[in-house]
């Protein structure tokens, strides 16, 4: 288990990430329906509001990322990832809330299921950072039931 830091990400041209949430077409370059990050970002915009929200839906990261630098819309992606775009000022990062902004995240796998070599290496090399361990809990009261109600609906 590791924790992330999650961050939105809209075209260089949006410094106020406020400013931007007030547009009348918001757009959300987001991951097909079922990722963590994109649930994350529709609870954050409901819980300040905002419902919708248009969503343009890609395959890959390199697609996301590439709208959004377009001014296409915004997502939510972990900090780590965006370090080149952010770098070369490609696109604006915008921080979250720590209720919404900081997830623990999980490597959940069967312990009896097939291991490869690739994941003995990874296990081997991640050690006691994959310990069994018990299941992480949200931020916050508030984040829970925003990403419970946003997976039932």
């Amino acid at each position: 288990m590791y924790q992330e830091r999650l961050v939105v990400l809209t075209s260089r041209r949006e410094r106020s990430l406020n400013a931007y949430l007030r547009k009348n077409d918001l757009r959300m370059v987001v991951l097909r329906a079922g990722c963590s990050y994109r649930l994350i970002l529709e609870s954050w915009l409901a819980h300040r509001g905002i419902v919708g929200v248009r969503i343009l839906e890609f395959g890959t990261l390199e697609a996301i990322i590439g709208c959004v630098e377009a001014g296409l819309g915004m997502t939510l992606l972990p900090e780590a990832l965006v370090g080149p775009v952010w770098r070369d000022e490609r696109v604006a990062v915008h921080p979250l809330p720590n209720d919404y902004g900081e997830v623990d995240t999980l490597f959940i796998r069967r312990r009896d299921g097939f291991q490869s070599g690739a994941l003995r290496a990874l296990l081997a090399l991640a050690g006691p950072q994959f310990a069994r361990r018990p299941a992480a809990k949200p931020r916050s009261e508030t984040a829970r039931r925003d990403v419970a109600r946003s997976q039932t609906t």
